[in-house]
């Protein structure tokens, strides 16, 4: 997968984080909103068309950046075996 970059959003809650990647005819998000209860730690998000909902990846919230990185990958593997 390609490298996941930094987006910058001024309009982001204050202290939520994201990185994107474009891979495979795919955008994919994964979001850090460091908060207690639900929402605390990563997420990670992909979809082909962006006026479609978003597919959120198995396994999150993740505790690392890296971890849902290694998710988004396992995701994109799945993708390619059922096509």
């Amino acid at each position: 997968m390609k490298q996941f970059q930094p987006l910058h959003d001024p309009r982001l809650p204050e202290g939520m984080r994201l990185w994107g990647a474009l891979h495979g005819g795919y955008s994919w998000v994964i979001s850090h909103e460091p908060r207690e209860g639900d929402w605390a730690g990563y997420m990670a998000t992909y979809c082909r068309d962006p006026r479609l909902p978003k597919i959120v990846v198995d396994g999150g919230p993740f505790q690392t950046l890296a971890e849902a990185k290694a998710a988004c990958d396992a995701a994109w593997k799945a993708i390619r075996r059922a096509n």
